[in-house]
């Protein structure tokens, strides 16, 4: 007997056991660094807290959603739950990443090893971000706003919409990296401050494109 999904942010967290894993490595390390550095405690307490806040916001966001698709009728919940679960997880795998880079080259600091050239530190951390666009680019076609929630006979344009973001996350990524390694720092910060700029318009438009196009309205 096939039992049900289990909706609860505990159910959600017990089928996506890495992200509490890596939100106990994020706390680690920031927890080492406020234990070298305490002078900045409220910084290591915001990169501590950042993960969970993140995942607690986005859950809540996905139990709108679902109340939603009740109410409607409209679309499984299961599909919602599924959908959530992949873009939750992404960003918080694509986020953790970064935090446990960063925070573990403060923490390294911070017990007094040698500190990389500020060049390098920074052509890491910004080819770090360029692999983490690539990814989040390949996912974002399929977890870009659920299919499940939209009118069936728009799904072909909904899919030209998310694949057009994802490719273009991924494009952004590749130039992120590629500055990041070979041109000047200042230059690698520019383009990878446009690039943030980029994914956030980009995914905003999508979301628009998908959720508030004029076909949306036409039943």
């Amino acid at each position: 007997m096939k039992t049900a999904p289990d909706h609860s942010l505990r159910g959600l967290l017990r089928e996506r056991r890495g992200v509490p894993l890596v939100m106990a490595l994020v706390g680690v390390l920031a927890l080492g660094n406020a234990l070298t550095t305490p002078e900045q405690g409220r910084r290591w307490l915001v990169a501590g807290l950042l993960l969970p806040v993140l995942w607690l916001g986005l859950a809540l966001w996905y139990r709108w959603v679902l109340v939603g698709v009740r109410q409607r009728g409209t679309g499984d919940p299961s599909d919602v739950r599924r959908y959530f679960l992949s873009a939750a997880t992404l960003f918080v795998f694509a986020l953790g990443v970064r935090q446990t880079v960063i925070l573990g080259l403060d923490l390294w600091s911070g017990l007094g090893g040698p500190p990389l050239p500020p060049d390098v530190e920074r052509r890491v951390i910004g080819g770090l971000y360029g692999v983490v666009l690539i990814g989040v680019g390949n996912a974002l076609p399929k977890i870009l706003t659920p299919l499940a929630l939209l009118p069936r006979r728009h799904a072909e344009r909904v899919t030209v919409a998310r694949r057009f973001v994802g490719t273009t996350v991924v494009v952004l990524g590749l130039a992120v990296a590629l500055a990041s390694l070979t041109a000047q720092v200042a230059f690698a910060v520019r383009v990878l401050r446009l690039a943030g700029l980029a994914v956030v318009l980009s995914t905003l438009g999508a979301i628009v494109w998908m959720n508030v196009a004029p076909w949306r309205q036409v039943e």
